[in-house]
């Protein structure tokens, strides 16, 4: 299938499949205030423009399909302000996919965190300490996992408490 690995905008795959791009403290933190505020906004105010379709050729069969975005869809919209933030397409994609890394730890291992003082809740949130939220934003995703689709890479838990834990310390 011709896609995105073969756009030579794209950045490489070792590049964003393994996390090798490192991200601000104050970028994420804007992103997680753009997404607050997108789920605090009725979806009749979102920005509902259509992105342009993407056309995919599937090499074996020589079908098209076409993929349509569905703007009512929240991580659609967290895409486009990605898109719209970092002009560089790396950029953008980088750093969408380490932010949506990063959502997928805070809930998979939310208990680790809490246990390890990283994250509290108060009476309407979970807080993140800001030594967890940069250890996320800068370590490279290090945990290899292999299913049928092939092998992932992801965050270590035990490499982020141990880099968030560095970072309170100085």
């Amino acid at each position: 299938m011709k896609g995105r690995e073969e756009n030579q905008d794209f950045p490489p795959p070792e590049v964003w499949k393994k996390g090798l791009l490192p991200w601000s403290l104050e970028e994420f933190k804007e992103a997680m205030d753009y997404v607050d505020k997108l789920i605090e906004t009725p979806k009749d105010d979102w920005d509902l423009r259509q992105r342009p379709s993407i056309l995919l050729e599937h090499d074996e069969t020589g079908d098209v399909e076409e993929i349509r975005f569905n703007p009512f869809h929240i991580e659609n919209q967290i895409g486009e302000y990605f898109i719209k933030r970092y002009t560089d397409t790396t950029e953008s994609f980088v750093h969408s996919y380490r932010f949506f890394m990063i959502r997928g730890l805070l809930f998979e291992h939310s208990q680790v965190l809490f246990d390890e003082g990283l994250a509290k809740q108060d009476d309407e949130c979970v807080m993140y300490s800001d030594s967890l939220l940069k250890s996320l934003c800068v370590l490279p995703y290090s945990r290899l996992v292999k299913d049928e689709d092939g092998a992932l890479y992801y965050f270590s838990i035990d490499e982020v408490v141990k880099k968030a834990k560095q970072f309170e310390e100085e």
